[in-house]
């Protein structure tokens, strides 16, 4: 199962876990912010000021160095050498600057039921990555603004806490281990490098076949990298491919792919949706299908890419204005039909801020099998998860936040609409940092296209 955490200690606690939302944190206990490092004055300053937005108290402020906090903060002030003369195991800790290798947190709070780490949760709100210039980090915090009720934030809580995050390979050895040994087959759309955030590699490792593909250069490093680490003896992986929705059930059949395989995950950065839509109809059902989703466009809105025949365009395109791939509206309305129910979301949090954006649906009869977290909306499921960076937000200069919890989404896709395309008239409105980024410095060299795409409620 995923765990929520990455700090090994000793004691009653397995792991320091990551904090998402306040709501998981127990009310009616001693709280208790505990600053380590330095450098830490902004930090200890936002996270007091984020409790008593969500009107929960702290009761002190504990220093592992001194620094004087008394113009903003008139809790008392607890030495880290006295933490343990001063607290009980029931009380709470929330950690500002851990590290994962602190042997404070071994020798200090393994003792402790409720340690959270708020660290990543500061960076989700305050810090953008290396190259800031094209990943911009979308405020976390705007969750709990635009008519988002404390109960809502609960609830959501609730959900984070509940459900049992499972990887796309435990889900698929859950379904083996209840139902019945499967096709033992992967396919693998976009493979990357093979191992970075895919959901397949674990089941390559164990002995699972396949096929899988990826549009890279074979002489590219991506795909030597890719050829090296997915030299498995059942699985056949392909570089310098596109599949799209013309050519890929003639794909799947011409590599011998079960109808009912144990998975299909798919992240092409384009036309995922078109290319879901034709998998399903020729017939493919896997047990348990992983999709990567656009998370800029918030449910109820229904986007996808349309796959297009004439004129250039590459992916570049799709990458740079942040219109790729399919909704996850989009994508519970079509897998619906064909006999699947939402099982999570992966979008990442909070190893890799800004590197997965999935969602994993199981077929019907095999989703007791799964043991996979029943009733659990889509909906509410996705505003359940941290936000992460937004391409649209980088590339085009929209929010998506203002698309999020909107009352009249039937007058707000209107508006999307009409953003969007004034957006695609002028590219020379595009921020000048974006233009000159080192990755994209041929893209302004030729004309270019935006992806078309529907946009509906």
């Amino acid at each position: 199962m995923f765990e929520m955490g990455v700090f090994e200690v000793e004691g009653k606690i397995d792991q320091v876990k990551y904090l998402a939302y306040v709501e998981q944190i127990p009310k009616k206990k001693k709280i208790h912010l505990v600053a380590l490092g330095k450098g830490h004055i902004e930090k200890i300053r936002w996270a007091l000021q984020l409790f008593k937005d969500r009107n929960y108290e702290i009761s002190s402020l504990i220093l592992r160095d001194p620094v004087d906090v008394s113009s903003f903060c008139a809790l008392p002030v607890v030495e880290m050498s006295s933490v343990l003369g001063n607290t009980t195991e029931e009380d709470v800790f929330i950690l500002m600057n851990a590290e994962p290798d602190s042997t404070e947190l071994t020798e200090q709070f393994c003792n402790y039921i409720h340690v959270y780490d708020a660290t990543h949760l500061y960076f989700f709100v305050h810090c953008s990555c290396k190259d800031d210039t094209i990943n911009v980090l979308i405020d976390d915090l705007s969750v709990y603004s635009g008519g988002v009720t404390a109960q809502d934030c609960m609830k959501y809580g609730k959900i984070w806490r509940d459900t049992k995050r499972f990887t796309v390979a435990e889900y698929v050895r859950n379904i083996e281990k209840n139902h019945g040994v499967g096709s033992k087959f992967v396919v693998n759309l976009g493979l990357h490098d093979g191992i970075t955030g895919d959901p397949c590699y674990s089941l390559l490792k164990d002995g699972w076949g396949g096929w899988g593909v990826d549009g890279a250069d074979p002489s590219s490093p991506v795909a030597i990298e890719g050829v090296k680490n997915l030299e498995f003896p059942n699985f056949k992986a392909v570089y310098g491919q596109y599949i799209n929705p013309e050519n890929i059930v003639d794909n799947l059949e011409k590599n011998a792919v079960p109808y009912d395989s144990d998975v299909v995950k798919i992240d092409i950065d384009s036309y995922d949706g078109p290319v879901i839509e034709k998998i399903l109809e020729g017939g493919y059902l896997p047990r348990v299908f992983c999709i990567e989703v656009n998370p800029c466009f918030p449910p109820p809105y229904k986007f996808a890419v349309k796959y297009e025949t004439t004129g250039y365009i590459d992916y570049a395109d799709y990458e740079v204005t942040g219109l790729y791939g399919c909704s996850v509206a989009w994508a519970a309305s079509l897998f619906e039909k064909f006999g699947y129910t939402f099982a999570r979301y992966e979008f990442g949090f909070p190893l890799l801020i800004g590197g997965i954006r999935d969602m994993i649906f199981i077929r019907n009869d095999v989703l007791k099998s799964s043991e996979a977290t029943l009733g659990i909306s889509y909906v509410d499921a996705f505003y359940a998860e941290p936000l992460g960076w937004s391409h649209i937000k980088s590339g085009l200069g929209l929010d998506p936040r203002t698309w999020r919890h909107s009352i009249s989404p039937e007058k707000k896709v209107k508006q999307i609409r009409k953003s969007i395309k004034a957006s695609s008239l002028n590219w020379e409105s595009l921020k000048p940092s974006v233009q000159n980024n080192n990755k994209f410095k041929q893209f302004f060299k030729i004309k270019r296209r935006f992806p078309s795409f529907s946009l509906e409620v």
